[in-house]
């Protein structure tokens, strides 16, 4: 009888060892499971690189989605402007005689042949009247005199308002508006689609600043397309990125 006993206290440890291996094994991989959800979750990358820069894929249902707006940039040219003093001194019917003031800057140049007045009723052309005074290239202040319609301008003998007057070559280039530049890093960047579905960022040189603008000579070109509304989303989209990146350097280097 106590022999028979010991094959069933046998086949109990066996059972009790099985089923302890079981639950082993069964916790290891409900523990795994539970190390994979709590790992994060790697997005493919909308993000590769040509020839030095990142460009950023993204077909043309998300663009429509994201509410993307392109304009083409146009050609331009661009002038320096200077802001000069000038005040009404003289009736000479039809027309009103005014003094300018040119800053220091022009003493070496000849005077603008024309210039913009600021009057009571807005922007008016005023042309150069030699005979009633000439260039000073000698005193810290060179004045000058020209004339202008006194009924279109609305000025008053004595008034003093602000004139403006180009000066310097004509350049080339074309017109970056406001609305598409994001600033990272301290400058400040556009994104032009460079096909359908790729976009590039290029940084906007902010050196010539005109309304609602810069007017820029190099990296932009007549006939691309600038993005004036999503540029935020798709620098959003490169940091992201980076961020991921070194999210998983950091984690490789834990390991």
């Amino acid at each position: 009888m106590k022999f028979k006993k010991i094959p069933l206290i046998l086949i109990i440890l066996l059972v009790t060892c099985a089923f302890f291996i079981w639950f082993f094994i069964e916790g290891r991989k409900e523990l795994d499971k539970e190390r994979e959800k709590e790992q994060p979750v790697k997005v493919e990358s909308r993000l590769s690189k040509k020839d030095d820069k990142t460009i950023i894929t993204l077909d043309e249902e998300i663009q429509k989605r994201s509410g993307f707006i392109l304009e083409q940039l146009i050609a331009t040219t661009y002038q320096k402007e200077i802001r000069a003093y000038a005040i009404a001194v003289e009736e000479q019917k039809p027309d009103i005689l005014v003094q300018v003031i040119f800053p220091s800057e022009l003493n070496t140049l000849k005077p603008p042949q024309q210039i913009w007045i600021d009057g009571p009723n807005g922007r008016i052309l005023a042309k150069l009247d030699r005979s009633a005074g000439h260039w000073n290239s000698i005193s810290k202040e060179a004045a000058s005199f020209y004339s202008l319609s006194e009924k279109e301008s609305g000025l008053v003998i004595g008034e003093g308002f602000s004139a403006y007057a180009s000066i310097g070559q004509r350049t080339q280039g074309v017109f970056i508006p406001a609305t598409a530049v994001v600033w990272w890093e301290g400058q400040t960047w556009a994104y032009i689609r460079e096909d359908e579905n790729h976009f590039i960022r290029r940084k906007v040189p902010t050196s010539i600043a005109v309304k609602d603008g810069w007017f820029v000579t190099d990296d932009f070109k007549a006939g691309e397309l600038i993005l004036i509304k999503g540029a935020q989303m798709l620098l959003s989209e490169e940091l992201k990125d980076q961020i991921q990146a070194v999210g998983e350097a950091e984690e490789g280097e834990g390991k």
